[in-house]
């Protein structure tokens, strides 16, 4: 073929075609009149199941004695693109007898054709473009069996024994043309999948699994809908494309949808019908029924996408030049030109683009929940691009050609963002729209007028929201109680069950598309919206720096965020998924979430000036105070458990086992929710298909060549999570070989495949499932069930890059599993009673999470193993946990028996399937002693021996493994190196991430301080709050440091201290100048008043002499405490010697002071017996008096 046909998951470059009616991709055994293939092979692989297309195949021959002509053509068309690559003669792959002797100019003509009939036939062909094409023509063949008595071609009775069906080969699975026709594919020539193009015409889609387009009337129930789009934005106004009944131009079909309004269609041609999707604000897959006349409806689904993930949205280039401050003058927009088509679906010319505003808010008058999403500016004619060659068509869009509404000019701020729309206008109602095609959410800055100021806006909407959001319920409690961010970067990589790879702000998985939290390393988003004792609609948003430390809002300085690129996460008040039912307030998916989220992160931090605080204390982020790590246990390589207590043992027995089971927990347990569903994770191990044998020859039977090894691997998971009614199953399966080429995995929920190569992440009912999307081939799967708040991690080969691995052509072909629970579900210790104490435990082959592994072993009866530890113990233990239908149900089957019919149906059976020539070879388990012995024997074996690897492969095991068992054991059991060399890098790194993943820190949270200018934090990032951690602030050079410049984290709390605060070195030199002047002048003025007061007190004591002296009182009468009362008698004097002096003597004080004195002399007169007073007293006669100086 001279290129790969993809089909069926596989691809070929070669073809075989047989005269009797079929194209075949490898040998089909044709025995008797018969052929049997698809479902008709009961003993598979005992008998071969090629892949092929039977177009119409029973045992036919080719005579030269009938009268016309007769035989098998064919012809490869190419494109001229590729006639220049053909006619390279010196190429080797292309210079041999099977090239094609002449390719004429007609071939684009010829597939240009083939597109146009496809494009009107089957939706989704608009972005299919045909560059070959194989035609095959049987003609005026007959027969076998017939051609002896009439070789006219085709006779009615041999229409029993034609066939016509697509088959995937080695039982992936078959497909009918039609179903009805089964037994009379005869009548497929009088019938059509396309009755407006040709009778006879049937349309397929192969690449992947076979996939019906066009229509037809008699096929009720048997074939889905095929609908394209599949996924759909919710805020509606899209078209979809619809293949189901076959219609006719008089039908008015309708589209229901579940739980919503139905969506009315036009009829575009007899096998594709246009309905216009209504506005319903969901995420998730919604089944539709479509009818027509009222007759039986067919069924399909269609996923539900929010705004902000729709893959078919507006290009707008890069979004973050939208959220810029001073965003560029013109912005170019792209769509594909082709999904505005008109009735004959060609390309429409002229369309029109508007701007859109959203706003929330719940009227409780009305006691509703109103989101308002309302058309804000005049449409805008836009050309399409009408050439067929280009699939692109763009406008340049600038602020001038924007005009407002007159009705809304006046309330256009209180939008807060908004969508650009483009859409096919519709002539028939005024202000009416068709087809349409929303863009992702952008802020309506960029069309505001350039005299608007927009700081002055924005400061004034972030504090509008501050005191709309300070009203609100004071979300923090619960976010920080119930999902608490990891203290680490290592935490949060194995808490798979309560946090995920941030939508945008991802290294790890490439998502770099990051507006708000810039300066992280990695973000990591809540994987529901936080849920304790009642469910909320919060959400928590955790970054880390490049050192893998918590970031927090409090270390966000107040200076202007582009100059310090430090933005932690911080929790959601509107969860950025969504809360069921989607409903109310808060909950509707991405769009509530930018209402009162994003938009004012930007307002306050991006486009206003200095009120970043404003927003963080509102949003400040999670300080890890509650968290608790969860508990992992894996299974990878040949069976290596590995349980949540890090006890290791290997299992590899084949069948479906039990991985995980945790019991329905009802009210009054230990746990923090009312009600916690049973849950069940079941794999299934499968013998490992010998590598060496060798599948090239053609003399290789098909039941030759899977020859199973003595060990088991990983094949499949599923999970279920309470019954069918509570949430969807998944399950996730390994790829066939030859079958990986281009995805490595199966992802079915509920029967249904899904592809994430436009969405990674996909929400159902119950639970989430995301890819790696750097990891090519969904070969990296995550898995978390909503309620429990379980994760799995699935990969496919360690998702190892095959393409960068030379020798290989293909993945290996196994799985390994890794699982993370939340710490709610530990054992909790119970010494009285043992049999409660594992009632409601985890159990399975991961083990109890107890933190001993003594207890690991727990059987489905709830009873114990003494001493896990041996391989025997460990051999029953796992085998216990069987899964035989009689206990527990098996997952690997379908959802239920409506789904036999579906395509899908065939891939859920065994991937590695024995023939029964190997059936006398039972499984036999293998201990570690006997697998050290037969190593150690082949080791220091001089000859070869058939069953041990070759001398040099031995010793790169030795040198590559370094004595670790289980890399011994997968390099020496599966006969490939590369595995067990992958299985140990992944042991290592498992230990490692147990060692910083489940050790618990003890956190003190952020320094509560204010960060005023100046002051610098040293160290910036980091360390800045777990137990140990020191902090110091410093200022800037020309600052000096105030309050407490020291802090110490222990004991769960940081040290006491003052504020700290930065003070300029001029204004501290300044003030340390004015304060020693002032000291100085203090001191003289101390001075001066000391000596002032002694001053006054001297003054005063002069007055007081003059008035003494004036009034002849004596300067004191008061008495000291040991002075005694003396009765002095009267002396002989005159009376008036003791009077006061009189004005006339004041006016001779002199005179009057020597009478006194002459007076004190004779003051004590003598008395009759010659004695004196003191003579017969001891009281000195001068105590207590005063003289008149």
């Amino acid at each position: 073929l001279f290129s790969f046909f993809p089909y069926y998951g596989a691809r070929y470059n070669y073809t075989m075609l047989s005269i009797h009616g079929y194209i075949a991709f490898g040998n089909l055994v044709e025995e008797g009149m018969d052929f049997s293939f698809g479902s008709d092979i009961e003993n598979w692989p005992e008998k071969a199941d090629p892949a092929l297309i039977a177009v119409y195949t029973c045992r036919q021959r080719s005579s030269k004695l009938q009268r016309n002509f007769t035989g098998v053509f064919y012809r490869v068309v190419f494109r001229k693109s590729m006639m220049s690559l053909l006619a390279d003669v010196s190429n080797p792959f292309l210079n041999n007898r099977n090239l094609p002797r002449y390719v004429d100019g007609d071939g684009d003509d010829f597939l240009d054709m083939i597109q146009e009939d496809l494009k009107k036939g089957m939706v989704g062909a608009n972005s299919f473009h045909a560059d070959m094409a194989l035609v095959v023509t049987w003609q005026n063949v007959t027969f076998y069996q017939a051609s002896s008595q009439d070789e006219d071609a085709g006779k009615a009775s041999v229409l029993l024994f034609f066939v016509a069906e697509f088959n995937g080969g080695n039982k992936t699975g078959s497909v009918l043309v039609d179903p009805v026709y089964s037994k009379m594919p005869m009548q497929l020539a009088m019938m059509s999948s396309v009755p407006h193009q040709a009778r006879g015409r049937y349309l397929f889609r192969v690449d992947d699994i076979v996939r019906k387009g066009g229509c037809s009337n008699l096929t009720v129930g048997t074939y889905r809908l095929t609908i394209y789009p599949d996924i759909v934005n919710s805020m509606g106004d899209s078209t979809v494309l619809v293949n189901g009944p076959c219609l006719t131009s008089s039908d008015s079909p309708i589209l229901y949808v579940a739980e919503n309004k139905p969506a009315h269609c036009t009829v575009k041609n007899a096998a594709i019908a246009e309905c216009k999707m209504v506005r319903y604000f969901q995420w998730g897959v919604k089944y539709v029924y479509f009818s027509v006349r009222n007759i039986k409806s067919y069924i399909g689904s269609i996923y539900y996408v929010p705004s902000g993930l729709d893959p078919y949205a507006l290009d707008l280039g890069q979004i973050h030049l939208w959220y810029m401050k001073d965003p560029p003058l013109q912005r170019r927009i792209r769509w594909y030109a082709s999904n505005f088509t008109d009735n004959q679906l060609q390309r429409i010319a002229s369309l029109q683009l508007s701007v859109w505003g959203y706003k929330e808010r719940r009227d409780d008058r009305e006691m509703k929940f109103i989101p308002t999403l309302n058309r804000l500016s005049e449409f805008i004619t836009v050309s399409n691009n009408l050439d067929p060659r280009e699939e692109i068509g763009s406008y340049t869009l600038t602020k001038s050609t924007m005009k407002w509404l007159e009705s809304i000019r006046y309330e256009l701020l209180t939008y807060r963002f908004g969508f650009l729309k483009l859409s096919v206008r519709d002539d028939t109602q005024p202000y009416s729209e068709g087809t349409s095609v929303w863009s992702h959410p952008i802020p309506l800055i960029w069309f505001y007028d350039d005299e608007v100021n927009l700081e002055s806006i924005a400061s004034q909407s972030c504090l509008e929201w501050f005191a709309e959001d300070g009203q609100q319920w004071n979300f923090i409690r619960d976010t920080e109680t119930n999902s608490s961010c990891p203290c680490r970067y290592e935490q949060a990589l194995i808490d798979i069950g309560r946090f995920m790879p941030h939508p945008r702000c991802s290294q790890r998985f490439r998502n770099l598309n990051c507006d708000v939290y810039i300066g992280a390393k990695e973000c990591f988003l809540s994987t529901n919206n936080v849920e304790g004792s009642y469910v909320t609609h919060y959400g928590q948003v955790c970054c880390y720096d490049r050192d893998g430390y918590l970031m927090h809002t409090s270390y966000q300085t107040v200076v202007q965020v582009p100059d310090y690129p430090y933005n932690p996460g911080f929790p959601q008040r509107a969860y950025e998924f969504g809360t069921y039912p989607f409903t109310k307030q808060f909950e509707l998916p991405t769009l509530s979430h930018y209402y009162h989220d994003i938009l004012p992160y930007f307002s306050c931090c991006k486009w206003s000036v200095e009120h970043c605080q404003f927003f963080y204390w509102r949003r400040p982020s999670s300080s890890c105070l509650e968290y608790q790590p969860p508990g992992i246990a894996s299974i990878m390589g040949a069976g290596h458990v590995v349980t949540f207590d890090r006890f290791n043992y290997t299992f590899n027995q084949p069948g479906i086992y039990m991985f995980l089971h945790k019991p329905k927990q009802h009210s009054g347990g230990h746990h923090h929710r009312a009600v916690s569903p049973e849950v069940q994770i079941q794999i299934r191990l499968e013998r490992y298909p010998d590598r060496s044998v060798d599948f090239g020859h053609r003399d290789t039977y098909q039941g030759r060549l899977v020859k199973p090894l003595d060990v088991a691997v990983v094949t499949g998971v599923a999970l279920q999570e309470g019954s069918a009614m509570e949430s969807d199953r998944v399950l996730i399966l390994l790829r066939k070989d030859t079958r990986r080429y281009k995805y490595r995995t199966h992802i079915l929920v509920n029967d249904e495949l899904r592809y994430f190569d436009t969405i990674k992440t996909q929400r159902f009912r119950g639970v989430t499932v995301y890819v790696n999307d750097w990891k090519e081939g969904q070969s990296e799967v995550y898995v978390v069930l909503e309620h429990s708040r379980i994760g799995v991690r699935i990969r496919e080969s360690y998702a190892m890059e095959i393409t960068r691995q030379l020798a290989f052509e293909e993945s290996m072909g196994l799985l390994d599993v890794f699982l993370s629970i939340p710490p709610e579900f530990r054992l909790m210790q119970d010494p009285l009673d043992n049999k409660a104490k594992f009632a409601d435990a985890v159990a399975g082959l991961a083990g109890t999470f107890s933190g001993t592994d003594k207890d690991d072993f727990l059987r489905p009866d709830r009873r114990t193993y003494q001493a896990p530890g041996d391989d025997e113990i460990a051999y029953e233990f796992a085998n216990s946990w069987k899964v035989n239908n009689e206990q527990f149900a098996d997952l690997f089957t379908l959802v239920t028996s409506d789904h036999r019919d579906w395509p899908e149906a065939e891939l859920i059976g065994p991937v590695f399937p024995a023939s029964q020539y190997y059936d006398s070879e039972a499984h036999s388990p293998q201990f570690t002693w006997e697998f050290n012995k037969r190593f150690e024997s082949c080791d220091s074996a001089y000859f070869f021996k058939p069953d041990c690897p070759s001398f040099e492969a031995m010793q790169n095991i030795k040198a590559g493994c370094l004595q670790m068992y289980q890399c011994n054991y997968d390099s020496f059991e599966l006969k490939q190196m590369i595995i067990g060399l992958q299985t140990k890098q992944e042991y290592v790194h498992q230990i490692e991430l147990r060692k910083a993943g489940m050790q618990y820190y003890n956190s003190c949270g952020a320094i509560n301080v204010e960060y005023p200018d100046y002051l610098i934090i040293n160290p910036a990032t980091g360390k800045l709050y777990l137990e140990g951690d020191q902090v110091q602030f410093e200022c800037y050079p020309t600052h000096w440091l105030k309050g407490t410049g020291e802090y110490t984290c222990k004991d769960g709390r940081w040290n006491q201290g003052w504020q700290p605060w930065c003070r300029s070195k001029q204004l501290e030199t300044t003030l340390k100048i004015l304060t020693i002047i002032f000291g100085i002048l203090l001191i003289i003025a101390v001075i001066g008043a000391i000596f002032f007061c002694c001053w006054l007190v001297k003054v005063g004591d002069r007055k007081r002499v003059r008035n003494v002296y004036r009034s002849g009182e004596p300067l004191s009468t008061k008495k000291l405490p040991s002075e005694r009362t003396i009765v002095f008698p009267p002396g002989p004097g005159h009376p008036m010697d003791y009077a006061p002096p009189t004005q006339v003597n004041s006016l001779r004080p002199e005179n009057n002071a020597v009478q006194h004195r002459q007076q004190g002399m004779n003051f004590f007169p003598s008395t009759g017996d010659g004695s004196t007073p003191s003579s017969r007293n001891s009281a000195t006669p001068t105590i207590g008096l005063k003289t008149l100086v």
